[in-house]
């Protein structure tokens, strides 16, 4: 019984990760695309992101 729970964890893991691939991928072009326009992402205290305008050079 236990190579089988392994089997299965295993293929959940895998799934999981072939499912979340596409949504980094949008995550990452997003995140370029809003430092492309100047918008820099900071981590804040409260473990959630706020976006701050570049300084007008």
């Amino acid at each position: 019984m236990t190579p089988a729970l392994l089997i299965a964890r295993d293929c959940i893991i895998y799934w999981v990760n072939v499912w979340t691939a596409p949504v980094e991928c949008v995550f990452d072009f997003i995140e370029c695309e809003l430092a492309r326009r100047g918008v820099h992402l900071t981590k804040s205290t409260a473990s959630h992101t706020r976006r701050e305008r570049a300084p007008a050079s």
